[in-house]
């Protein structure tokens, strides 16, 4: 008989100091500005640079040499709410970068 698994922790996410600087005013603005809609005011801010995305540091350094500048709007504000262990729908346009 199998054991069961040990509970896993779903919040993975650590907000970034810049991203926690941010007002919620200033994320507000930026989603009006890249046209993002979040219906759950309790959702994490965006983050705005691959380094805000406070991954791993090995995955910050490859997406930061994979030639684009910064997250795309989807992945901005869908990696926080993510990492976070939130469900969310997130609906852009093919090539925006949902997939990563």
């Amino acid at each position: 008989m199998a054991t069961p698994a040990e509970p896993f922790e779903k919040d993975m996410y650590m907000e970034h100091p810049d991203v926690t600087r941010l007002s919620r005013s200033e994320a507000e603005q930026w989603r009006h500005h890249h046209r993002i809609t979040v219906s759950d005011n309790r959702a994490p801010k965006p983050v705005r640079t691959f380094l805000e995305a406070a991954f791993p540091e090995p995955l910050t350094v490859a997406l930061e040499q994979s030639g684009f500048p910064s997250p795309t709007p989807i992945q901005s504000q869908s990696w926080p709410i993510a990492l976070s262990g939130c469900d969310m729908i997130g609906l852009a346009s093919t090539g925006s970068g949902k997939t990563l």
